[in-house]
């Protein structure tokens, strides 16, 4: 639920130094005993900046999982595409940590080299104040259960607009062309239509998605009802 276990650091960091270099001295020389905290076969969600721990965290018998890379490829096969989103879905509460940490106004600017030895203590007293006093990152355990379901049952979907082009027209390559909106007739969308589209509020306030669906307003005729009314 985000709720804030432990702070580590500060580190110094360059190019050696990196997050994957961090996450293995903390695991190897178990700062603040950490290793007690897991549990064989415990699954450790990074994201792809780690990629250089998972031989290590393997060896203590944790499971490590992560976005998808490329490879060269231009995207994503639609099964691996599917797992990186799952990935994605649950690493945001440490992103949304992240952010609440970063709100605070010493936090969010260039940090003096003479406050560097109080910089552990001041990280431990604003972390127990956002464990106390601000709102957990998930706070409807039960539904996010359920979005967990809807996402799992869903993980093997095969990328269905890919197998129509694939059909239709021999290629999966799109090619855009112009149309005039106003020949168009767009169904009204509600909140919850878009809630189980995007699977829940984290992708529905990102500020891509909105900005997405403020477009899609000026394009479509949304009823009064529409999900940007709604909202608003």
């Amino acid at each position: 639920d985000g709720y804030i276990i432990s702070s580590l650091g500060p580190f110094f960091t360059d190019s050696l130094n990196n997050d994957a270099a961090i996450l293995k001295h903390c695991t190897l020389n178990n700062e603040q005993d950490v290793l007690s905290w897991l549990h064989d076969n415990d699954v450790l969600v990074l994201d792809r900046g780690f990629r250089d721990t998972v031989n290590t965290l393997n060896r203590l018998d944790l499971q490590v999982v992560m976005p998808g890379f490329l490879h060269d490829k231009k995207q994503l096969p639609a099964d691996e595409a599917n797992r990186t989103r799952f990935v994605t879905k649950n690493r945001w509460v440490i992103e949304s940590v992240n952010g609440k940490i970063k709100q605070w106004k010493f936090m969010a600017q260039v940090i003096q080299n003479s406050t560097i030895r109080f910089i552990s203590d001041y990280l431990d007293i604003i972390c127990a104040l956002i464990n106390k006093y601000q709102c957990p990152a998930v706070k409807d355990i039960e539904n996010g259960r359920e979005i967990v379901m809807k996402m799992r049952e869903m993980l093997t979907t095969e990328n269905r607009l890919q197998e129509r082009l694939a059909k239709h027209t021999g290629t999966t390559s799109l090619h855009w062309s112009e149309h005039n909106a106003a020949n168009f007739q767009s169904p009204p969308l509600t909140k919850e239509n878009i809630r189980d589209l995007t699977f829940g509020w984290k992708s529905l306030t990102s500020s891509s998605t909105l900005d997405s669906l403020k477009e899609m307003k000026k394009k479509w005729n949304f009823s009064s009802n529409s999900v940007m009314n709604t909202m608003t």
